[in-house]
């Protein structure tokens, strides 16, 4: 990987890391699984395969 930028490769993977806690939120409650998302945004869903094009319910 090119790093141009002061602190390096440690760095970048640090950002990422902390993004990715970010993310996710409070850890103490529970992730969402997809047959939650699929039942509670079905028309967010519904939105992702219409604009995706694109049939799999599981994936949008």
């Amino acid at each position: 990987m090119y790093v141009a930028v002061k602190g390096g490769e440690k760095a970048i993977e640090a950002a990422h890391g902390w993004l990715a806690e970010e993310r996710r939120g409070d850890p103490r409650v529970a992730e969402l699984s997809v047959a939650q998302i699929r039942g509670q945004m079905s028309l967010a869903v519904g939105r992702v395969m219409a604009e995706g094009s694109l049939y799999d319910p599981d994936l949008a």
